[in-house]
């Protein structure tokens, strides 16, 4: 299988309508949305190349910021996912 896959997932990640905030069950669903469907293990293994470049950024287990489509983007917005009525300190 190729890696078509990949650079149509990163595609949509920089799109202007893509997500900020992503959890691995989208990244697995975005990878998947293509015309090739990939292993779970190979999405994981992608997932981890794309923390290892700075194109995502890990929050918490299972969140990331999309920095791929939304470089200059608040952090703060992704309070919320974490804690219901949580609030992030920039201290």
């Amino acid at each position: 299988m190729s890696k078509i896959w990949r650079l149509q997932a990163e595609k949509r990640l920089m799109a202007l309508d893509s997500a900020f905030v992503l959890s691995t069950a989208m990244l697995l669903d975005l990878a998947q949305a293509g015309l090739e469907q990939p292993v779970r293990s190979s999405v994981h293994r992608w997932i981890v190349e794309l923390l290892e470049g700075g194109k995502i950024q890990a929050v918490t287990k299972g969140l990331y910021l999309n920095r791929l489509g939304h470089p200059r983007e608040n952090a703060a917005e992704v309070a919320h996912w974490i804690r219901r009525g949580a609030v992030l300190s920039l201290s």
